[in-house]
């Protein structure tokens, strides 16, 4: 008896482990109408956030960030959209960038949000 109940639980930790992430994947797909994995140039110059991907330079303000142990998310606002606002949000893994990389990241971010007023808070 114990051994089946040993069973499903694994069974059932292995199928959610296997179905949550394919269908975040494609529900933020359906949801965002874009590619989840374009990749980018994200860069802090003077006090202003700028993000290139396919040509496209976008002219952003920190609105929000949620960092995490291997991963920070950021939501801007795109200030290069003309006649509407228009929220943009990237998601930087730490894998992905050198250590120092990292935490100059998170020193910006951090000061970005402390400094600005109408902005909410890391």
């Amino acid at each position: 008896m114990w051994l089946m109940a040993a069973m499903s639980l694994v069974w059932a930790h292995w199928a959610l482990g296997l179905f949550i992430p394919l269908f975040l994947a494609i529900w933020l797909r359906t949801h965002t109408g874009r590619s989840l994995f374009q990749r980018g140039t994200l860069e802090y110059d003077q006090g202003q956030w700028h993000y290139c991907a396919d040509l496209l330079p976008r002219r952003l303000s920190l609105r929000q960030a949620w960092p995490a142990g291997a991963f920070m998310t950021l939501r801007f606002d795109d200030l290069s959209a003309v006649n509407e606002r228009r929220l943009f949000q990237i998601t930087i893994w730490k894998a992905g960038l050198t250590p120092g990389s990292w935490q100059r990241l998170c020193l910006l971010v951090g000061q970005d949000l402390q400094f600005s007023d109408t902005r909410g808070a890391v």
